[in-house]
């Protein structure tokens, strides 16, 4: 598995270098900067064409760091398959094998199971789209470049409760993520005075949810929130309008994929959210979006972005202070208004990013935003 995921990853950087290359670029002379970074994303099993996007976009970062004189970033890809211990062995092999400065990582209970020995071995990680409140209080070692479910789940209770949702049923994964975003929204949208009128959950990789929906139909809520895994979360509607489950649709920034598109179809259309902003026509992320859907063959969904913004602000730290993971991840929590594709950067005394929250609707298969 190992060599296959590798060898499709080197297949895959050198046609995103071939998408990427413009007549007359100037590369970065030999004395440029040069350093190494890990990334562990999922490469195979059902979130596969996740990870695979976020590998064009980091590696669109890579040659616009070298292109601009910044930094030569070498970018070692490893395969977590939405499975904790695997992403143990792959961060312990990008230390031991590759030298790596920083490791890039999404999912929350990765990026939990990784940070003993983030800690241990003095390695920076930054999470750039896990959500889990847990992450918080992970760091140093754990930077968080997303906004986290305590935050975006008590601003959409509160959005909920402000267009009169008054009730709310809950689907949400049974893993570590699942729990604590439902957790975090339920106590919000309690506290905001909604009323939890049922809470079923989804084992990972089930795709399935009719027995669960059946109990939440009865219940009969004014709003269905889903907070399950990609491509998870695209059939919970589907199958949510199949047996006539009639609510307004909720859920978070994670149903913003094209897996779930793909699997949801029209049955997407009318679903509300909160996340961090990413417009692909914006100042700051068209150039991204031009070059990320010439590699990709589609446009980039958020957390491609996200993880875009993560590779250059992590190359750009290490060009900045060397290869001293420590000095790294203090570089890269000290910016002030860091401009990327999502927006402007700052990071509170957690180290979890502050970026502005907008509410959306999807249509269409693209989130529009208020």
């Amino acid at each position: 598995m190992v060599l296959e995921v590798s060898r499709r990853s080197a297949i895959l950087s050198m046609a995103v270098l071939g998408a990427l290359a413009l007549p007359g670029a100037s590369f970065a002379q030999s004395g440029t900067k040069s350093g190494k970074i890990g990334v562990i994303v999922q490469l195979s099993g059902i979130g596969a064409s996740y990870g695979v996007g976020v590998q064009h976009a980091i590696e669109i970062a890579k040659q616009e760091l070298k292109q601009k004189g910044v930094i030569d970033l070498e970018v070692f890809y490893e395969d977590h398959q939405q499975q904790p211990q695997l992403a143990v062995t792959a961060f312990q092999k990008l230390i031991d094998a590759r030298s790596v400065v920083a490791v890039l990582a999404n999912s929350s209970p990765v990026n939990q199971a990784m940070n003993p020995i983030a800690k241990s071995r003095g390695v920076q990680v930054y999470n750039f789209n896990a959500v889990s409140p847990a992450l918080r209080k992970l760091g140093p070692w754990l930077i968080n470049g997303s906004p986290l479910a305590d935050d975006d789940g008590a601003v959409l209770a509160k959005h909920m409760i402000g267009l009169g949702f008054k009730s709310a049923a809950v689907l949400s994964e049974n893993d570590e993520f699942g729990v604590s975003v439902s957790d975090a929204f339920i106590s919000a949208y309690k506290a905001a005075g909604g009323n939890i009128v049922a809470h079923e959950v989804n084992n990972v990789g089930n795709i399935d949810m009719r027995t669960q929906l059946y109990k939440i139909k009865s219940a009969r809520p004014d709003s269905l929130v889903v907070f399950c895994n990609i491509p998870e979360n695209g059939y919970a509607f589907v199958q949510a309008q199949e047996i006539g489950l009639e609510a307004a649709y909720f859920a978070n920034q994670f149903i913003i994929n094209p897996e779930n598109f793909k699997v949801g179809g029209a049955a997407l259309n009318g679903v509300r959210g909160v996340a961090p902003k990413f417009d692909p026509n914006a100042p700051n992320a068209q150039e991204f979006s031009a070059k990320f859907t010439k590699a990709a063959g589609r446009p980039p969904a958020a957390s491609d972005a996200l993880a875009y913004d993560g590779a250059r602000l992590v190359g750009e730290a290490i060009a900045a202070v060397g290869n001293d993971s420590k000095a790294v991840g203090q570089y890269v929590v000290k910016v002030k208004d860091w401009p990327g594709a999502v927006g402007n950067y700052n990071f509170d005394s957690d180290g979890v990013a502050k970026l502005p929250f907008s509410f959306f609707t999807l249509k269409d298969g693209k989130a529009i935003y208020e």
